[in-house]
């Protein structure tokens, strides 16, 4: 079928958002208040005020481009993403979506659409946790869920707070809590995505319908045994907290492995071990678990019997133990509507779609308990995300995009009431 949606001029864009936090290896780099993404939301900013709508940001710094509707005083329609990444990031976590909605309004204009409700495109800040541990920073201020203190407090890798850093970004801290939005604003807010999974591309389906998001339990374990000589300290009388935590990283696998269902995960993704030397056995080993699942409650029974787990064999090598945990999320169901709508969508322009959850965390699931919300996902090859070698056709975009079009005029047809 023929699309509306220019693939051309939606590489332009991506190509041009791409060089923004540019590495000379392909990757991308825009953390959260950097100049970077700065510079990546007035690029934005830009655009959306050529294609003439008229723009502003919040205090935290989200970005909003709103194109006026036909009836006044109905909410705005919202899409959009975020324009940070991870370090040496791909072009496509989060850019694709507010280049998308550039694009949607671009198409509005090129066919004389006029919609009822007000169509908004919106760029949030700080949707990665790369930089201060805490994601989807833009998208929580909006709805008044954001832990500011916690923001503030947070440093990063170089020793700079949440605080200074919105102060070098031109932001007030005290400010922030002005950003939270009321609900009546917002008819439905829609985010497409590039999957960062394998499912689509192993189904061959062009389209996914994400209908949960699922979220994190997160522990942070601490294990203390007791530094020796490697080599004057016989193996019975060692208190090797680094062996300990070995024994609890594979118990976190399997007690995953046989109390979740699909789509239960668990992983160890990071492991620091004191004093770090070859000659020395180690008397200390921290490691985080994150645990997510779209079942709160099998979520938390998985957690327990991890924590159990860590106990017992704390107790039998002889080690002391200490369990944190600093997050502990409900997952996020998406609006009913919205789904059914964008299903809708796929069936009438005939592109081939499943419903399927999002073990990633995305700002739509902040949005979703505050309005109707919705996402797309288009496929990623072989699953790469969050690295440079992240990458999507331009022809597996524009199926993505038009997706998004289409049901963005679907839902202007819909009532308003939420």
């Amino acid at each position: 079928m023929s699309f509306r949606v220019n693939q051309d001029r939606l590489g332009f864009e991506l190509d041009r958002f791409a060089r923004i936090g540019a590495s000379s290896e392909g990757g991308v780099a825009r953390l959260a208040f950097s100049p970077e993404e700065r510079e990546a939301l007035g690029q934005m900013e830009s655009l959306l005020k050529a294609e003439g709508l008229a723009t502003r940001r919040d205090a935290i710094g989200n970005l909003f481009g709103r194109r006026e509707g036909a009836a006044p005083g109905l909410p705005a329609l919202r899409v959009g993403s975020h324009l940070d990444t991870v370090p040496d990031g791909g072009r496509f976590d989060g850019a694709l979506g507010v280049i998308a909605g550039l694009e949607v309004v671009r198409v509005l204009r090129e066919q004389g659409i006029q919609t009822r409700h007000p169509i908004e495109v919106v760029a949030f800040v700080g949707e990665e946790a790369a930089r201060f541990g805490m994601g989807c920073l833009g998208s929580r201020a909006t709805v008044g869920t954001l832990n500011l203190p916690r923001l503030l407090a947070a440093r990063d890798l170089r020793g700079i707070s949440g605080a200074e850093a919105l102060r070098q970004a031109g932001l007030a801290p005290e400010a922030l809590p002005s950003a939270a939005q009321k609900p009546r604003e917002i008819a439905a807010f829609l985010e497409l995505h590039i999957e960062q999974g394998r499912v689509l591309e192993a189904a061959q389906k062009a389209i996914g319908i994400v209908t949960d998001v699922a979220n994190y339990t997160r522990l942070h374990v601490e294990v203390i045994g007791r530094a020796d000589h490697s080599g004057t300290t016989p193996m019975p009388l060692r208190r090797d907290a680094l062996a300990a935590a070995s024994e609890m990283v594979l118990a976190v696998e399997e007690t995953v492995t046989a109390l979740g269902q699909a789509p239960s995960v668990g992983t160890v993704g990071v492991l620091r071990v004191d004093p770090g030397a070859v000659n020395v056995i180690p008397g200390r080993a921290a490691f985080e678990v994150d645990v997510r699942d779209i079942d709160f409650d099998r979520k938390a029974r998985i957690a327990q019997r991890i924590q159990e787990r860590i106990a017992a064999i704390a107790e039998r090598r002889g080690v002391e133990v200490q369990v944190a945990i600093p997050s502990d999320g409900h997952p996020v169901p998406l609006s009913a509507t919205v789904v059914e709508t964008i299903q809708k969508t796929c069936e009438d322009l005939d592109i081939p779609a499943q419903k399927m959850v999002s073990g990633a965390g995305h700002d739509a699931m902040h949005i979703a308990p505050f309005a109707p919300a919705g996402m797309i996902f288009v496929p990623s090859r072989e699953g790469r995300s969050h690295s440079r070698l992240e990458w999507t056709d331009l022809a597996d975009l524009v199926p993505g995009v038009e997706v998004l079009l289409e049901t963005l005029l679907q839902l202007d047809k819909k009532t308003t009431d939420h």
